[in-house]
């Protein structure tokens, strides 16, 4: 007989687990704690930035692009604010250096396996916020 693999399944959406792991997601981001965000990925985790042909896959290497790339690696520059879509999603604001007001980046969706991130899913195009009906900008 053979033992069957334990496939991990997403949390259901709205669950205390789904809260939590995005919580745990969210507070590391705001934070700036690139070892925080990859602590919580799946050793096969994903980031992507469609329509970009960039791909970065495993904690190592999305470490070292959250380490340098966005805002120059200072992620507590952003502001992560939470977007229903059926899967956990943030409108994502960068804060400016010289107003009290953060300005809108992108569209940040992640897909969940268990208790870790399988994939984070950037979309750079700020043209959709009107869409969904978030501000350009938000005062701090």
């Amino acid at each position: 007989m053979f033992a069957r693999a334990r496939v991990s399944v997403a949390p259901l959406p709205g669950s205390r687990e789904e809260r939590e792991l995005v919580a745990r997601f969210t507070a590391a981001f705001d934070a700036g704690d690139v070892p925080g965000v990859v602590a919580l990925l799946t050793d096969d985790a994903l980031l992507t930035m469609p329509p970009a042909p960039l791909e970065y896959q495993g904690p190592l290497a999305i470490g070292q692009f959250l380490s340098t790339v966005p805002a120059g690696g200072a992620l507590q520059r952003f502001r992560l604010v939470p977007h229903a879509n059926g899967q956990p999603a943030f409108a994502c604001y960068l804060r400016d250096f010289h107003a009290p007001i953060a300005h809108a980046y992108g569209l940040m969706v992640l897909t969940l396996r268990g208790n870790r991130v399988r994939a984070i899913t950037g979309f750079p195009d700020t043209s959709v916020f009107r869409s969904f009906g978030l501000p350009r900008t938000l005062r701090e």
